[in-house]
C-alpha cells in the first residue's frame, strides 16, 4: 500500500508499553520477527492506531523479500468484492489467485497458482448475518483455508468476536493458520513526533 509506512525493520517501532497482562510491544514483535518463517500467518487485533497496518506492511515487506506472491486488500474493497453483482466470480478470484483471466467466448476462468500471502487489513465484523456478503465471505475463508494460503489479517476485534460473527468454521480454521497478537490499547498516532 503506498499510504502506509513500511519499515525494513521493527526496530524503531518498539516500546516498553505493557499490555492488560504485561507483555511489551517490544516482546511482541520480537515473536513476530521470529514467527515470520513460520507456518502460520497473523491475526493482528486491538484498538485503532496501535500498529496493526504498519505491521502488516512491514510482514508483507518481508515475505515479498522471501519471494512469495502478496496480495493486499483492504477490508472496503473486500467487502466491494463481497457486495459485487456483476463480475464477482472474477472479482473475488483475484482474492484468492494469481493472474485471473476471463475467456471472452466462453466466458470461464482462468487463473494462475494461489497467492502464497494475503493481506486483509482492518476487517471487521460488521456485516449482518443472513446477508449475501456474509455468506460470500465465509466461503472465501474456505478457499484462503483450502489453498493454504498464509493469512495476515489486521481488526480491532479478536479472532473469537470475527468468527462468530462469520461462523464457527472459522474459528476453528484462524485458530490452526494464524498467531494471534493482541497490541495494547494505545493509540500511537497521538504521540507527537520530537
Amino acid at each position: 500500500p503506498s499510504n502506509i509506512a513500511v519499515y525494513h525493520s521493527l526496530e524503531p517501532l518498539k516500546s516498553d508499553i505493557p499490555d492488560e497482562k504485561g507483555k511489551t510491544f517490544r516482546e511482541k514483535l520480537d515473536q513476530i520477527e521470529v514467527l515470520v518463517d513460520g507456518p502460520k500467518g497473523f491475526y493482528l487485533w486491538g484498538a485503532p492506531g496501535n500498529g496493526k497496518t504498519t505491521i502488516a506492511a512491514w510482514l508483507a515487506y518481508e515475505y515479498l523479500v522471501r519471494e512469495n506472491a502478496v496480495r493486499w486488500v483492504t477490508y472496503s474493497q473486500m467487502q466491494q468484492v463481497l457486495d459485487a453483482k456483476v463480475g464477482f466470480d472474477e472479482q473475488v478470484s483475484a482474492l484468492v489467485y494469481q493472474d485471473v483471466q476471463v475467456n471472452e467466448y466462453t466466458k470461464k476462468l482462468r487463473h494462475g497458482k494461489p497467492w502464497d500471502v494475503v493481506i486483509v487489513d482492518d476487517i471487521s465484523d460488521d456485516f449482518a448475518p443472513s446477508s449475501q456478503q456474509h455468506r460470500r465471505l465465509k466461503g472465501l475463508f474456505m478457499e484462503w483455508y483450502e489453498n493454504g494460503i498464509k493469512l495476515v489479517i489486521t481488526s480491532n476485534v479478536n479472532t473469537k468476536t470475527l468468527a462468530t460473527a462469520i461462523s464457527p468454521a472459522i474459528d476453528s480454521r484462524l485458530t490452526q493458520t494464524v498467531n494471534s497478537v493482541h497490541f495494547p490499547d494505545v493509540d500511537y498516532r497521538n504521540f507527537k513526533k520530537i
